[in-house]
């Protein structure tokens, strides 16, 4: 009988979980308004290495809208004055490819990592994009 009542309360418990676990499921409804709407960058990060003093600081990300949709690049922003964001105001059709040029100041010696949020029309969340690399003393 102790066997049979373990038993009992075991599956009771089991079928507790699954009466719990089930509503979510079968009424979890996907987020449609995200469904076939996005870009997708060929990199996100770029490793600029060492870098002359004054020397090239200019970066190409090249992304491809891969949705249904046509997407606008509303805002680009950067952690700091020393780094440039560029970018085209028009909308980017489905399939086709465009870029945002990150520019950083090269008369800043040093290491830096920099980062650039990107807002779309599609997303809610930024994109980031960073740059890295190290900017040697004049002279060397």
């Amino acid at each position: 009988m102790f066997k049979l009542n373990r038993m009992v309360k075991f599956t009771i418990f089991i079928l507790f979980v699954f009466v719990l676990i089930m509503p979510n499921t079968i009424f979890a409804q996907k987020d449609i308004s995200s469904i076939d709407k996005e870009i997708e960058f060929v990199t996100t990060i770029h490793d600029f290495g060492e870098i002359k003093y004054g020397g090239n600081g200019t970066y190409e990300f090249i992304f491809f809208n891969t949705g249904l949709e046509s997407v606008i690049i509303k805002n680009v922003t950067s952690t700091c004055g020393c780094t440039v964001p560029a970018w085209k105001q028009k909308p980017i059709t489905p399939g086709q490819k465009s870029s945002i040029t990150v520019k950083y100041d090269t008369k800043r010696v040093g290491r830096f990592i920099k980062n650039t949020k990107v807002y779309t029309s599609i997303s809610k969340t930024p994109y980031n994009l960073q740059i890295q690399g190290e900017v040697l003393p004049k002279g060397k």
